[in-house]
């Protein structure tokens, strides 16, 4: 068998391809155990960081207070959701004095 550059070409391609194929990825190291978020929470998130930067988990658990104590619950959860997925410890503060847990 003659050697050609497309033979060579080939055989490298050859001996390359299980270097090509992907490995299973590692699950990540900042995944300890945290709880997977809705998308449609994910998306209303990250739009109110958009908004109020820094500042959002905030103003996202005061927002939650303030559905809760009006009585407006729905509300109340979908922030409260937003402000944990932001600030796990401000949330579970918040759902203490609530005594929503």
């Amino acid at each position: 068998m003659a050697y050609t550059p497309n033979t060579a070409f080939s055989l490298t391609q050859r001996a390359l391809a299980p270097l090509r194929t992907p490995a299973a990825l590692p699950k990540p190291a900042n995944m300890n155990g945290a709880p997977v978020v809705e998308e449609a929470v994910l998306r209303d998130t990250l739009r109110h960081f958009g908004e109020y930067g820094l500042g959002a988990a905030g103003k996202a658990l005061e927002t939650a207070e303030a559905a809760f104590t009006r009585g407006d619950r729905a509300t109340g959860h979908h922030w409260l959701e937003i402000g944990r997925a932001l600030d796990r410890r401000g949330a579970a503060r918040l759902e203490r004095a609530l005594s929503l847990v």
